[in-house]
C-alpha cells in the first residue's frame, strides 16, 4: 500500500501537466509602436536660480505598445549632442510623464557637462524595454531646450578669526578659510601658523569660525562656555545659532607655531595637532594659470599672503574665471606646480592634472604645505 500511494504521488504532477498542456498559449512580446513625447514645453527654459523649486519643464509621452499587456518601463536620457554618443541615463520610471524643478534641471546638466553661464542645448529622449533585463528597447522621438546654467555651489564655507589668526578678531581682515575635504562636505581643515602672544595668558592663542565675513553670526567654537575653554587637542563644537542660542566657546593653541587644525561637521568634534613645518619650502611667489583666466601671455596671476604670518598660506580675491581649467604653479614657472580633478575644493598634487573651474567671481585659497586649494564664489 505504501508503494502504491508513492507511485500515485510522482504521478500527480505528470497527470496535471498533461491535463492543463492544451491550455497554454504562446504570448509574444513584439515592438509595436514606440513611445513619442508629446508635451515637453517651450524650448526655451528660464534657469532662475530665484525660483529654484519652480517647475522648468514637464516631458509627457505616449505609451509604448509590445502588443502584450505589461508594464512598460522607460528610461529619459539627456545628451549634449543630438546623435546621443555621450548620452546619460537620467531617471527610470513605469509613469508616463515627469516633472524637473529648476534647480534639479541646472543640477542635472551641469553633472552631464553644461557649462554655467552660457547658453546650451539639451537633448531629450526616452526609451522604453521590457523586463527587468530592459529588453525589446524603443526610442522616442528626440527634444531639445535651449538654456543657461547658472553655478550651483551649495556648500558652507567657516573662516578663522581670533588672536591666534593673521586677523585677529576682525571678522573681515582677510580671514582665512578652511579647505573643505572634496569627498566628505562635512569635514574641513586647515594647516598653517597660529600665533599666541603669551603662552601664560589663557586668552591668547584664541580662535573661532564665523560662515560669513564682516558678521559674527553664525559663529562656531568649543563646546564647553568661554572661561571654562582651557586648551585642548580634541573636543566638541557648538554653534550660534547652529546649536544654541548664546556664544560658544574658544578653540586655542598653548604656544605658538603651526598646527593642522580639523573639524567635523557630521560628528561635531574637532582636533588641534602640532606640525614639523621647519624643512618645508618657502616660495617666492605661487600664482594661478590656465585657460580659465586672461593675462594675454604665459604670465600666471600671482597670489598673495601675509608673509611676516604664515608665509604657506595664499589667497586671491574677486578674480574673474572663465568656464575652463587652472593649476598653481610657484615662481612663475613649470619647475613646481600643483593640480587635481576636483571643483572648488581639492588637494592638489604635484605635477597633477588640471583643476576643473566654471565661470564666475571667486576668492581662491592655496596651502603650499599641504597642496589644499579653495574656490569660493562671491556673490554679485
Amino acid at each position: 500500500m505504501k508503494n502504491i500511494l508513492k507511485y500515485l504521488l510522482l504521478l500527480m504532477p505528470i497527470l496535471l501537466l498533461w491535463s492543463c498542456g492544451d491550455d497554454i498559449e504562446e504570448v509574444i512580446a513584439t515592438p509595436s509602436t514606440a513611445p513619442i513625447i508629446l508635451e515637453s514645453g517651450s524650448d526655451a527654459v528660464n534657469l532662475d536660480p530665484n525660483y529654484r523649486n519652480n517647475p522648468a519643464i514637464t516631458l509627457t509621452w505616449s505609451h509604448a505598445d509590445y502588443d502584450v499587456q505589461a508594464v512598460n518601463n522607460y528610461t529619459i536620457l539627456f545628451a549634449l549632442s543630438e546623435s546621443f554618443e555621450e548620452a546619460t541615463e537620467i531617471i527610470e520610471t513605469t509613469n508616463r510623464t515627469q516633472t524637473w524643478t529648476v534647480n534639479q534641471l541646472n543640477t542635472a546638466v551641469q553633472s552631464i557637462g553644461m557649462a554655467p553661464n552660457e547658453v546650451g542645448t539639451l537633448f531629450v529622449k526616452v526609451v522604453s524595454t521590457l523586463g527587468s533585463q530592459g529588453q525589446l528597447p524603443m526610442e522616442s522621438n528626440v527634444v531639445q531646450f535651449q538654456m543657461t546654467p547658472y553655478v550651483t555651489y551649495s556648500f558652507n564655507d567657516y573662516y578663522l578669526v581670533g588672536n591666534a589668526t593673521s586677523a585677529g578678531w576682525d571678522t573681515n581682515n582677510n580671514n582665512q578659510a578652511l579647505f573643505r575635504d572634496p569627498s566628505d562636505e562635512n569635514l574641513y581643515s586647515f594647516t598653517g601658523y597660529f600665533a599666541n602672544g603669551d603662552s601664560n595668558d589663557q586668552n591668547e592663542g584664541r580662535f573661532k569660525l564665523i560662515e560669513i565675513l564682516g558678521s559674527w553670526q553664525p559663529q562656531w567654537g568649543d563646546a564647553r562656555n568661554e572661561g571654562e575653554d582651557s586648551y585642548a587637542t580634541s573636543g566638541e563644537i557648538a554653534g550660534n545659532p547652529g546649536t544654541q542660542d548664546s556664544d560658544p566657546g574658544r578653540f586655542g593653541v598653548p604656544a605658538a607655531g603651526y598646527y593642522e587644525f580639523s573639524v567635523n561637521f557630521s560628528s561635531m568634534t574637532y582636533a588641534i595637532t602640532p606640525v614639523d613645518a621647519s624643512n618645508a619650502p618657502i616660495y617666492d611667489r605661487i600664482g594661478i594659470i590656465g585657460d580659465a583666466i586672461d593675462t594675454g601671455s604665459d604670465e600666471d596671476i600671482a597670489m598673495m599672503r601675509n608673509e611676516s604670518f604664515d608665509p604657506h598660506n595664499w589667497y586671491l580675491q574677486n578674480v574673474e574665471l572663465a568656464n575652463g581649467e587652472i593649476k598653481f604653479r610657484a615662481n612663475n614657472a613649470w619647475d613646481v606646480s600643483w593640480g587635481n580633478t576636483t571643483l572648488y575644493s581639492g588637494v592638489g598634487v604635484l605635477g597633477g592634472p588640471d583643476i576643473p573651474v566654471t565661470s564666475g567671481t571667486y576668492n581662491i585659497y592655496f596651502n603650499d604645505l599641504t597642496g589644499e586649494y579653495q574656490l569660493i564664489p562671491v556673490e554679485e
